[in-house]
């Protein structure tokens, strides 16, 4: 499950941020993790989650809503280069706050 971000997230009580993204893995096969912060009330928690735990949480949105955020989409070629990943990072943050947005979503159980 894919929690949520960013500091004018509506949820009530939780905020979800895309504090960075880092690339991992072998030089011939690396690939992006979006380092997330969640914070509530009560305690701020670190996750960390790749483009395709987000396309997973999107189509099981999908399947519990059919009018959902649309998540950014996926890139073949030049999907490591650093202007891509920010921008990326940028759009599943607008991606995430859009779900929370969302009363239907936000509380959907895919999300929560």
């Amino acid at each position: 499950h894919l929690p949520h971000l960013e500091s004018h997230n509506c949820k009530p009580g939780i905020r979800v941020l895309i504090a960075k993204a880092e690339t991992h893995g072998p030089k011939t096969r690396p690939h992006t993790v979006y380092v997330m912060h969640i914070k509530t009330a009560f305690s701020v928690r670190g996750i960390s989650r790749r483009y395709s735990d987000f396309k997973e949480l999107d189509e099981q949105l999908r399947a519990v809503r059919r009018i959902a955020p649309t998540l950014p989409r996926k890139k073949r070629f030049g999907k490591m280069s650093p202007n891509f990943i920010a921008e990326r990072k940028r759009a599943l943050q607008g991606y995430l706050d859009n779900i929370l947005a969302d009363a239907t979503c936000a509380t959907s159980l895919p999300f929560v």
